[in-house]
């Protein structure tokens, strides 16, 4: 899971899902799976995949690898 700001500066909540092919966004408002690079969202935090129950602090349009 990854909170994002939309391209209207909303807070947006997606699921991030990790591919052998790379990481593609999961999201209610779109009609297909985007690869996350392409996503055009600015990612702000995301669960760390080590431990669900923490969060990371991304404040970039990148999301960690």
């Amino acid at each position: 899971m990854a909170i994002v700001l939309d391209r209207r500066g909303n807070n947006h909540a997606v699921l991030l899902l990790r591919l052998s092919s790379g990481d593609v966004v999961l999201d209610s408002l779109a009609t297909r799976i985007t690869p996350w690079n392409r996503s055009h969202y600015i990612f702000l935090a995301k669960q760390t995949s080590s431990n669900k129950a923490k969060w990371g602090v991304l404040l970039s349009p990148q999301a960690d690898r």
